[in-house]
């Protein structure tokens, strides 16, 4: 069986800013939720939790929650 993403996820390199392998967004970028309870809002992307079959991302909505857990697909990087 081959190795899942999060026993293969380059955590350090991810938190220093380097594209890895099973994210599509990086640490501190900003982003636009595009579904779910936080559609519409913008945020910084903060943590990660590498999972598959989709990483879900910890991101801090300053306007309206401090932070919140959000699969890579209800996120897109804001224009």
């Amino acid at each position: 069986m081959p190795p899942t993403l999060s026993e293969t996820f380059d955590d350090r390199a991810w938190l220093a800013g380097e594209t890895v392998a099973g994210a599509k967004l990086g640490y501190n970028c900003q982003v636009r939720a595009v579904g779910g309870e936080y559609e519409g809002q913008e945020g910084w992307v903060v943590g990660i939790e590498p999972l598959d079959p989709e990483p879900i991302y910890t991101v801090e909505f300053p306007d309206s929650h401090p932070c919140a857990e959000l699969t890579e697909s209800l996120l897109a990087l804001a224009a």
